[in-house]
């Protein structure tokens, strides 16, 4: 049996980990719907499909022979329930049921940082009264999306009642059916941090500070376009990232 790891996505955001595996002389299942992604010109094996359909990942996987998965890398791509089931099939230890079962969904996510105090204050809708309720509350901006989408797909910004009607005779089947939440819009400029934890008092870190000017024209869609890998930070505000 070879060893072999499965990369989900094969774009410009997975392509070093394609390149690093190939270097290691590890056997690459190479997964992207788009048949011309260049990450799959350097995979061993080749899934074209959604990374989101992790039923047909593991289907399609099962036909290849004489391989052993010892690794699943997702990089640049949000699909917690593919990593959680592929990690299941193949005893990986990417992500535990006990883990996915607090970040699975935005939802489940924010429920299990309230107690942290660092969640926006949010609420699960199934009707227009619960979103009117929650803006007499908390009043506008408020930021309306589903709890399980990924990348910009129907996130909206709604400043008054112009536009919370203009969306809700647009999209109102949408949002009443498939687990969307209200939230509390938050000023300012957002940073993501990511970790590789080495031990208990050491970590890699990696901070990016997101861009959503760019197609501020297209709101109430909120779009986000990539952003600064790494920014020069006010000391102050490093430290307590960093903490």
């Amino acid at each position: 049996m070879n060893n072999a790891v499965i990369i989900l996505g094969a774009g410009p955001e997975q392509i070093d980990a394609y390149k690093f595996c190939k270097k290691k002389k590890i056997l690459i299942v190479g997964v992207d719907k788009r048949s011309e992604s260049y990450g799959l010109k350097l995979s061993n094996y080749i899934i074209n499909s959604s990374i989101y359909d992790f039923e047909t990942i593991n289907k399609k996987i099962k036909r290849f022979k004489n391989i052993k998965i010892i690794g699943l890398i997702a990089i640049g791509v949000d699909c917690p329930r593919t990593v959680f089931e592929i990690s299941k099939t193949y005893g990986l230890k990417n992500l535990s049921k006990k883990i996915y079962q607090k970040i699975g969904t935005k939802l489940s996510l924010y429920k299990s940082l309230k107690p942290l105090k660092v969640s926006p204050k949010f609420k699960k809708i199934s009707n227009f009264s619960e979103i009117k309720n929650f803006i007499k509350k908390e009043n506008f901006p408020v930021i309306i999306k589903p709890s399980a989408d990924r990348g910009s797909r129907n996130v909206y910004l709604i400043k008054n009642n112009k536009h919370l009607k203009d969306l809700i005779v647009k999209k109102k089947k949408l949002i009443f059916t498939n687990n969307f939440l209200i939230q509390k819009y938050i000023y300012g400029t957002q940073y993501s941090v990511e970790c590789l934890v080495l031990s208990n008092n050491k970590f890699l870190r990696t901070i990016s500070e997101r861009n959503y000017k760019t197609f501020k024209h297209l709101r109430p869609n909120v779009i986000e376009d990539g952003g600064t890998v790494n920014p020069n930070l006010n000391p102050y505000l490093e430290k307590n990232l960093i903490k």
